[in-house]
């Protein structure tokens, strides 16, 4: 499992293994995508894209349901 900050100061858990991530905290309100902090979420997939996380949800046809955070700034093992 894998603890990130973002930029905009939220602290996201990613477990990989199991494919889901919760938010821990945040200095604003999480995306709706996301739901409340501390509930789990499953995806699909997720990548560091260099200005932050994005997970990918769900595709509906072509296109592709995601949440992108603000820049990764400190990532630790948990």
């Amino acid at each position: 499992m894998k603890r990130f900050l973002t930029e905009s100061g939220s602290i996201y858990e990613v477990d990989e293994e199991n494919r889901r991530v919760r938010r821990l905290t945040g200095e604003h309100e999480p995306t709706p995508r996301q739901g409340p902090d501390g509930q789990w979420k499953d995806f699909l997939s997720y990548d560091d894209i260099h200005i932050g996380l994005m997970f990918v949800w769900e595709f509906d046809g072509p296109i592709a349901k995601t949440t992108v955070t603000s820049r990764v700034i400190g990532e630790e093992e948990v």
